[in-house]
């Protein structure tokens, strides 16, 4: 894999944002609502011409954001500079074996009482992009390539595109 490009890190609403080049205003707002919103948890309807740079924008804040929150929630207890997640988004430990409960536990089980020691780390929050056409979802792809972070990534698209058989 190729290393992640240069670019600027600023300071957006508190956060260290890595971005390729020096943002347009109209970037930097789209950046501050999301990562606003991201924090008090609400959504966001947000608003920008075409050729604005929302896509760029909106990737960079939002996992601007995740990263500060595998820093600030999983600290130092959980190794955050070395942390692995499973596909679920739990927090895999250097032994291999995924830190989460049982999901067969019964309602009765002895894991009712939790002792300190038997904390679970937090699931790490996900972010999803969705886009309406399929020539935006290899724009945003192109963007990503195009930024210091490197997040695990899945491409989800229709049948139509995917699908070799007929019907």
């Amino acid at each position: 894999m190729a290393p992640p490009p240069a670019g600027i890190t600023m300071k957006i609403s508190g956060y260290d944002v890595q971005f390729p080049f020096k943002p347009y205003a109209s970037q930097l707002g789209v950046m501050g609502k999301v990562l606003k919103a991201a924090d008090a948890g609400e959504n966001a309807l947000l608003e920008s011409p075409t050729g604005s740079g929302k896509s760029l924008a909106l990737l960079c804040s939002a996992l601007a954001w995740q990263e500060r929150w595998k820093r600030d929630n999983l600290g130092g207890a959980f190794g955050v500079n070395n942390v692995k997640v499973d596909d679920e988004g739990w927090i895999v430990p250097s032994s291999g074996d995924p830190t989460r409960e049982d999901k067969e536990n019964d309602a009765g089980s002895a894991n009712d009482k939790k002792s300190a020691n038997d904390e679970k780390p937090p699931k790490v929050p996900r972010v999803y992009y969705a886009t309406r056409t399929h020539s935006q979802i290899q724009q945003v792809v192109r963007e990503l390539k195009r930024t210091a972070y490197r997040p695990a990534m899945v491409v989800l698209g229709s049948r139509d595109h995917y699908c070799i058989h007929p019907s």
